[in-house]
């Protein structure tokens, strides 16, 4: 193929970096790029300009939902959106909490999340935000220094009376239950009330409320029964009901679930593998309602269904599965088979089961498995069919929906990185069909602006310059979308290639073309700028594209020389990447994408015109190639994956300058060519939008992006009005969207 630099030009390749261009062709001697998406919180309107204009179809975006779930192995929280039409899960940032958090759980409000940490016994406290649905940690007192909010040892479970006004913490080192205030402005806990001292059960675990808001039932896993206390309304205090606790109908309770009614109650028994059945008085008093059902091995965590007529339980083995009960009129079960075989297979140790808001869904996490598993609820009978999967962080443990209004996300800004004339190109975008008009005059960047990203928060957005040795900081104006500086950060010598933001937008990372390593930068929370820590990682030879896995434990360089990626784990503390080594992909591999479900990586291999197909370890990271190499166009630069993982766009730099789709099977991660479409001259850089609806490619030949809409069955793309002109080279493009 024609336009790349053979292996023996490396030398002059990196004395002139930045693109040496053979017009009319414009085809650069080492091309630079690198791809993003971004999904963000706020929202406003867009300014002057011209405006590509067309009259394709619109696709309304997708209503979402958001999950949070508590990762016991790395302290962390992880954001989720869930696809309220398909229940398809994907990421969407994370947080630290305390030292091994055991559970999560949502006030009733809505405007806080806890985690309960077993390691550090305490609770984090986090505030919602309203309109992003992010996460943001809550300092627990007003002395210096971050503090999580007091416990009791090891707690392992957090309930709510009904008002938001009380938090019941159950402390299974001591066999407590503490009871704590909630500051209604901040979400913080005051331990200002009470301890129950559980003198009559043991190891307690699981806390869970009555529909009727006035009854609290504690599992005791030691003593095999539950309790069962009355909550005071106006103090929050609990006293234990006349009769409690009872035998839980089993061995070692975990769980306990309540029917909508408030007529029956479920308790899930570990090791005797079955489940206590009981009827409710009026006091909330539990009585035995015949005898316990076989569930399957190791039960550890219930669920039931909005509708009060399907009960699930996740059965923690290694090979663990669910078992799917139907609720009888008079509260006894009936187990509905999973197919031919009688409970549905999920991963290793599940841990945690939740049915998503819509009541369609059903979504299990595995805490040894690293994965996260949502099931499609037959509406009908309550059986569950269509499994789908996503990688989670490092023990995932427990999970909570966000319930109440859904969301969407909505592209806002488009951001083109122009190689030639060393700036940045700002568009609004149309919502509704993808449309781009440009904001204000282009701005300047460093020179030789190869790459450009933002944060998963669209706060900021960062560009690679890699003949000034540099990468630039910029704030981005969520009504106009204009950016103003922050700040440069200089590494000399280094020629940056592609940048990089992790998804808690802590950190980020500068592949270094000339000196064969990554940086790790620390970012500054209120202004975005930018901060080297340590020494910066070796990677191959000539790295030139970087790219974090969606769960952010992740890192794949993939180098030019060596042809090969290499493999770094995140420090999820302090950013930093630690070695897990390379991995061979094609000839002169130019870019790398990450599956939104974290499972697979794909690699744009540009001097053999093909790419590699890589599945992801999800406890190692490491990279196993799927299939021979995929075929691609000629000269494939950039892979972008529409925000949930159904299609790839590769495009193909040299004559006949196009874009190629391909569909993603969602099971082993291969690729299938459904359809290729005419772009500008030199297509370089491709990006999809966050909402999964439009693409945009920078055309660095004709000067100008190329806009397409997505079809949502087949992922075909069809060009929006004509080409939209920018600076001179545009060498890469990112969009920024707002959850609304």
């Amino acid at each position: 193929m024609s336009g790349v630099a053979p292996p023996s030009a490396r030398a002059a390749g990196r004395g002139i970096l930045s693109g040496i261009l053979s017009l009319p062709a414009l085809v650069i001697f080492i091309p630079l790029l690198s791809v993003a998406f971004v999904s963000c919180g706020g929202g406003g309107g867009g300014g002057g300009g011209s405006e590509s204009t067309g009259g394709t179809a619109v696709v309304p975006p997708d209503n979402l939902h958001f999950a949070y779930v508590a990762n016991f192995d790395d302290d962390t929280v992880s954001v989720l959106i869930s696809n309220d039409s398909t229940g398809q899960l994907r990421h969407h940032g994370y947080v630290l909490t305390g030292n091994q958090p055991q559970s999560i759980a949502i006030d009733p409000t809505g405007r806080f999340a806890y985690t309960t940490n077993i390691g550090s016994d305490d609770v984090s406290v986090f505030a919602i935000d309203p309109t992003t649905r992010a996460l943001s940690a809550v300092d627990c007192d007003a002395a210096p220094g971050f503090q999580n909010c007091d416990a009791g040892k090891n707690p392992v479970g957090i309930a709510f009376d009904p008002t938001g006004g009380f938090a019941y913490v159950i402390n299974e080192g001591d066999d407590t239950i503490s009871i704590h205030a909630i500051d209604q402005g901040t979400g913080t806990l005051t331990l200002s009330l009470q301890t129950v001292t559980l003198n009559v059960g043991s190891g307690p675990r699981t806390a869970r409320l009555h529909p009727n808001g006035r009854v609290l039932y504690v599992t005791h896993q030691g003593s095999s029964t539950v309790g069962v206390y009355e909550i005071n309304q106006t103090l929050g205090t609990l006293t234990a009901v006349n009769g409690a606790p009872v035998v839980s109908g089993g061995m070692a309770p975990m769980d306990v679930a309540v029917t909508p009614n408030g007529l029956f109650a479920y308790v899930a028994n570990r090791d005797s593998n079955d489940l206590g059945v009981f009827t409710v008085d009026a006091q909330g008093l539990l009585a035995p309602n015949g005898t316990a059902i076989p569930a399957g091995n190791a039960i550890r965590a219930l669920t039931m269904h909005q509708n009060g007529r399907w009960l699930y339980a996740a059965n923690a083995e290694v090979a663990g599965t669910v078992s799917v009960f139907a609720v009888q009129a008079y509260g006894t079960l009936v187990q509905i088979n999973c197919g031919t075989v009688q409970n549905c297979p999920v991963g290793d140790t599940p841990e945690a089961i939740a049915v998503d808001p819509t009541g369609k869904f059903i979504t299990v996490t595995n805490r040894n498995g690293g994965g996260i598993m949502t099931f499609t609820i037959n509406q009908t009978t309550g059986a569950l069919t269509n499994s789908r999967s996503i990688a989670a962080r490092s023990g995932p443990v427990s999970m909570a929906y966000l319930r109440g209004t859904p969301a969407t996300i909505t592209p806002r800004f488009a951001y083109v990185a122009n190689l030639v004339s060393d700036d940045i190109t700002t568009f609004a975008v149309n919502s509704t069909r993808g449309a781009l008009t440009e904001v204000g005059t282009e701005v300047p960047a460093g020179d030789d602006p190869n790459s450009v990203t933002a944060d998963l928060g669209g706060r900021f957005l960062y560009v690679a310059n890699s003949r000034s040795n540099s990468v630039a900081a910029f704030e981005i104006d969520h009504s106009t979308g204009a950016l103003t500086p922050t700040g440069v950060a200089v590494v000399p010598g280094t020629a940056p290639a592609s940048v990089a933001v992790e998804p808690s937008g802590r950190f980020a990372y500068a592949a270094n073309y000339n000196t064969d390593n990554v940086t790790v930068f620390v970012i500054d929370q209120a202004t975005g700028t930018l901060a080297q820590t340590a020494t910066a990682v070796a990677a191959g030879d000539a790295p030139r594209s970087i790219s974090v896995d969606p769960r952010g434990r992740f890192a794949y360089v993939v180098n030019f020389f060596s042809g090969n990626v290499t493999i770094f784990e995140i420090d999820p503390t302090t950013g930093v990447l630690i070695g897990r080594g390379t991995v061979a992909a094609g000839s002169f591999p130019l870019s790398v994408s990450v599956h939104p479900n974290g499972q697979f990586a794909y690699v744009a291999n540009w001097g053999s015109d093909d790419m590699t197909t890589f599945a992801i370890d999800p406890v190692t990271g490491a990279l196993t190639p799927l299939v021979p190499t995929v075929p691609a166009g000629d000269a494939p630069a950039s892979i972008s994956i529409d925000a949930y993982g159904r299609f790839a766009y590769v495009t193909n730099v040299n004559s006949p300058h196009e874009v190629s789709t391909f569909a993603i099977n969602s099971s082993s991660g291969n690729l299938a060519l459904s359809s290729t479409v005419p772009t500008g001259s030199s297509p370089y850089s491709i990006t999809t939008d966050p909402s999964g609806r439009f693409a945009y490619v920078a055309n660095q030949g004709s000067n100008s992006v190329t806009v397409f809409s997505i079809s949502s069955t087949n992922g075909n793309l069809t060009q929006v009005g004509g080409e939209v002109p920018t600076g001179l080279g545009p060498q890469s493009v990112v969009t920024v969207g707002f959850v609304q």
